[in-house]
C-alpha cells in the first residue's frame, strides 16, 4: 500500500487505531462492549518500571485490545492499572475540555435508548442525549419534500456512563461503505468507533494545525457553526444563545470524498475561552480510569519523535516497546492531550526487507 512506501516520509498510517480506557477490571467493561461487537484480542502486560518509562503512570499494567470484526481501526484498549492515578472524566458533560468520546454507526439508535431506558430504571449510573436528527448531503442541507422525497439524514445520541462515553449515529437513506463495518450479530448493532472527538477551549486557531502539519492526517473539513446553525451540537454540547464553535475533522491519509470517505477520523470542537469550559485534560491521560487516550499508527517513529518536539509537544517520551511488544512514544499535543504513537508492523517490516 502505498503509505507504507516510507516516500511521504514520517506520519500516521491509516485511522485512528484505538480508544485507550482505565479500568480496575476487565470483565464489566468487556461485557459492556461486546454488545456493541467488540471481542477480546491480544493481551499483555508491563512493570511499574517499564509502565513508568512508557506511560509516565508508577503501576503495574495489564491490557486487553477489543477487536471488533476484520477492522484494523476503530478498537478499544482496556488498560487494567493496579493503581490507578485517579478517576478519570467519570460522569463529565460533554462540554468540557478535556472531553473524548468514540462515535460509532448503529442499524437502530432506538434499540440503544431501550436499554439505556432499561439501565435507568435499574438503577446505573448514566447520562444521555435522546437521538437528535441533522440532515446530511441534501443541497443547502434542506430535507426533502415530506411524504414526497427521501430524506437523508442521521439520528444521534451520545450515551455518558462512569467509563464509556460514547455517540451513536443510525444512517437514513444513504450507504457511506468505508466509513464503520456493522457487527450484524451484536446485541447493538453497531461498527467499531468511526471516529472519536476531543474538546479544547481556545482562541489560538492554528492549534488543530499539528495534527495535519505534523502527524500528516488529511483535513477533511473545517467550520464554523454558529448557535442559529447548530442542531444536535446544541444539545449535546449545551450551547448557549449567540455562542459558536469550530469543528475540524481529520481523517486517515488515504480518505477521499463521498463514497471514498473513510473511518478512523478525529474530530475537534473548538470553543473560544469566552465560554470558559471546565478543564478536565488532567483527568484525561494514562493511569486514570475511563477514556485517558488515542493511538495511532505511524511510520518512521523515531523521526516522529524528533518532530514532535520540534513542532512544540510536550511529555515526549522515548521510543520503548508497549505492552503488546510493539515500539511506542507517548506524548501531549500543543492542545494538551495525550496520545500513543504506534510503529506500524507493516512498514518496519518493509523498511526491514
Amino acid at each position: 500500500m502505498a503509505e507504507h512506501s516510507g516516500a511521504g516520509g514520517p506520519g500516521c498510517v491509516g485511522g485512528l487505531y484505538e480508544v485507550l480506557i482505565g479500568v480496575e477490571e476487565f470483565g464489566p467493561t468487556a461485557r459492556y462492549l461486546a454488545g456493541f461487537g467488540f471481542r477480546p484480542g491480544a493481551r499483555g502486560r508491563l512493570s511499574a518500571r517499564r509502565a513508568r518509562e512508557l506511560y509516565g503512570v508508577n503501576s503495574p499494567l495489564e491490557s486487553l485490545r477489543l477487536q471488533h470484526g476484520e477492522s484494523d481501526h476503530g478498537l478499544f484498549r482496556l488498560m487494567r492499572w493496579k493503581r490507578p492515578t485517579g478517576p478519570g472524566l467519570g460522569m463529565a458533560p460533554f462540554r468540557t475540555a478535556g472531553n473524548r468520546w468514540g462515535a460509532s454507526q448503529t442499524r437502530s439508535v432506538m434499540n440503544i435508548m431501550n436499554h439505556v431506558e432499561a439501565a435507568r430504571a435499574a438503577g446505573q449510573t448514566l447520562a444521555h442525549e435522546p437521538p437528535i436528527f441533522a440532515v446530511i448531503y441534501q443541497k443547502d442541507e434542506k430535507p426533502g419534500a415530506p411524504f414526497g422525497e427521501p430524506i437523508l439524514g442521521v439520528r444521534e445520541m451520545n450515551l455518558v456512563r462512569p467509563l464509556t462515553r460514547q455517540v451513536f449515529f443510525e444512517r437514513f437513506n444513504y450507504e457511506s461503505a468505508l466509513y464503520g463495518a456493522v457487527a450484524e450479530d451484536s446485541l447493538m448493532r453497531s461498527s467499531q468507533v468511526t471516529h472519536a472527538g476531543a474538546v479544547i477551549c481556545s482562541d489560538d486557531m492554528a492549534l488543530p494545525n499539528f495534527y495535519d502539519g505534523v502527524l500528516k492526517l488529511r483535513r477533511n473539513s473545517d467550520t464554523i457553526t454558529p448557535f442559529s446553525q447548530a442542531v444536535g451540537a446544541r444539545e449535546i454540547f449545551e450551547l448557549r444563545p449567540g455562542e459558536s464553535h469550530r469543528t475540524v475533522d481529520f481523517d486517515d491519509p488515504r480518505s477521499g470524498p463521498g463514497a471514498q470517505r473513510r473511518s478512523g477520523r478525529f474530530k475537534i470542537v473548538q470553543f473560544e475561552e469566552s465560554s470558559a469550559l471546565r478543564d478536565r485534560r488532567a483527568d484525561s491521560r494514562p493511569g486514570a480510569l475511563g477514556f485517558c487516550a488515542y493511538t495511532w499508527r505511524v511510520r518512521g517513529i523515531e523521526r516522529m519523535r524528533e518532530n514532535l518536539r520540534a513542532a512544540g509537544a510536550t511529555d515526549v517520551g522515548g521510543v520503548l516497546p508497549d505492552e503488546f511488544g510493539l515500539p511506542a512514544l507517548r506524548f501531549r499535543s500543543p492542545d494538551g492531550y495525550a496520545w500513543l504513537l504506534i510503529e506500524d508492523e507493516a512498514w518496519s517490516a518493509a523498511q526491514g526487507a
